[in-house]
């Protein structure tokens, strides 16, 4: 909802004549964390810490790289794949991880899906499922049928299917 009424606000102001490109990253994660004031009676600050809130901040991060805007852990994908249409962008190890995870984008509300929606869910999964069976030739057909809707990756995706990364990990270099 938030990207879809940036996205208003961007066409508004081209209307008025602003050329702007607004645009949002989130990174999401779901875990343990602590959340309050923390600090001492001098100094207060409302915060959020934990190692899931340095995961989220890391796939904030990976939307740049990747061309996306929303990036969630496996497990938020695990937690809301009945209600949410999401689908597989890498397998990558995150700095501070000994785990490599694999991220998805997230797309919208199941129930708000297009059936083109679904479809292009479904190749990117088919894509991603044949590169990690080892299967780069085709995996690279797939990805290349999807370019037009987000070449970054994808472009990512062919590279790793010319050259797989060790374990089929790639290792991001955000901080």
């Amino acid at each position: 909802s938030m990207i879809m009424v940036l996205s208003e606000i961007d066409k508004h102001l081209s209307s008025l004549g602003f050329k702007l490109d607004l645009n949002v990253r989130i990174g999401i994660s779901t875990g343990f964390c602590w959340v309050g004031n923390l600090g001492s009676a001098n100094r207060m600050n409302y915060t959020c810490i934990g190692n899931e809130v340095n995961v989220a901040a890391r796939l904030e991060t990976l939307n740049k790289q990747y061309g996306t805007q929303i990036a969630v852990s496996q497990a938020v994908q695990k937690a809301c794949e009945s209600e949410i249409l999401f689908h597989p962008l890498d397998r990558v190890l995150l700095k501070g991880k000994k785990q490599p995870t694999i991220v998805y984008r997230m797309i919208c509300p199941r129930e708000d899906a297009s059936k083109e929606q679904t479809e292009i869910a479904n190749k990117f999964k088919k894509a991603f499922d044949t590169y990690m069976e080892k299967g780069y030739r085709k995996a690279v057909d797939l990805y290349l049928e999807l370019k037009f809707i987000l070449p970054i990756a994808c472009d990512i995706m062919i590279k790793h299917c010319d050259s797989p990364p060790p374990s089929l990990v790639h290792i991001l270099s955000i901080k």
